[in-house]
């Protein structure tokens, strides 16, 4: 019951990360003017405005980088639950460390790539 718990709420903290990054923030997009083109084809979005598909991408990425900060969060303030309610348990207290441990790689790891991605797009020009 309580992993069914944590998966749920795992995910509507996903889901409200993904609809924010995605949905809200579209309208900061830069409309084209008439009569002005740019060679960009855009994409309507709700809010108005057009949004090139390197934008997008760009989006997606960093509502992808917020929801893995979430997920670092929730598993370090778990890790720290962990370490703190222990109380002299040494298996506990090893978990908690060792949870620590892997969140920070994990979290090394996403910015890894995050910048090798980076790194790419720049040279390919996009």
């Amino acid at each position: 019951m309580a992993k069914r718990l944590k998966r749920r709420l795992a995910g509507l903290a996903a889901a409200a990360v993904v609809a924010h990054q995605s949905f809200l923030s579209a309208g900061s997009a830069l409309a084209q003017g008439e009569g002005q083109s740019s060679g960009n084809v855009g994409v309507p979005t709700p809010v108005g405005g057009d949004v090139t598909l390197s934008e997008y991408v760009g989006r997606f990425i960093n509502g992808a980088l917020g929801l893995t900060g979430v997920v670092a969060l929730a598993v370090f303030v778990y890790a720290g639950f962990l370490m703190m309610t222990a109380r002299g348990n040494a298996k506990q207290d090893e978990k908690a460390k060792q949870t620590m441990f892997w969140a920070s790689i994990g979290l090394l790891g996403v910015f890894a790539s995050y910048a090798a991605l980076r790194f790419v797009l720049q040279m390919l020009g996009a």
